[in-house]
């Protein structure tokens, strides 16, 4: 039987590259999909399981269409799907500060 399929979008980001090793470690295959740096990142982690990288913006209907049917043709038919954040920008972050018996939190 072969081993199962996973895509993890923002696959060249620190997150991205956490969550498909956590996924070649428990036997997935692992196609990651970013704008920039999907095959060096995929090389990287080739070393612990099957992994490719897939240029494809996830903006773009088409590009991840494309990307999945590389993935299908590659591997076959993909059973997860990771979506990781596009972008900091898009997100509100609040940082907290914690210390005995007092909580302080700033928005960046």
């Amino acid at each position: 039987m072969s081993a199962p399929v996973a895509i993890v979008t923002g696959g060249a980001g620190a997150l991205g590259v956490a969550i498909a090793t956590t996924l070649l470690d428990d036997g997935f295959r692992v196609a990651l999909f970013d704008r920039r740096g999907a095959a060096d990142a995929a090389d990287r982690l080739a070393r612990t399981g099957e992994a490719i990288g897939v240029e494809a913006d996830v903006s773009d209907e088409e590009s991840v269409r494309a990307a999945v049917e590389r993935v299908d043709t590659t591997w076959g038919r993909w059973t997860r799907w990771s979506t990781t954040p596009a972008s900091s920008r898009l997100i509100r972050w609040r940082a907290w500060s914690w210390a005995p018996g007092r909580r302080r939190s700033t928005s960046t």
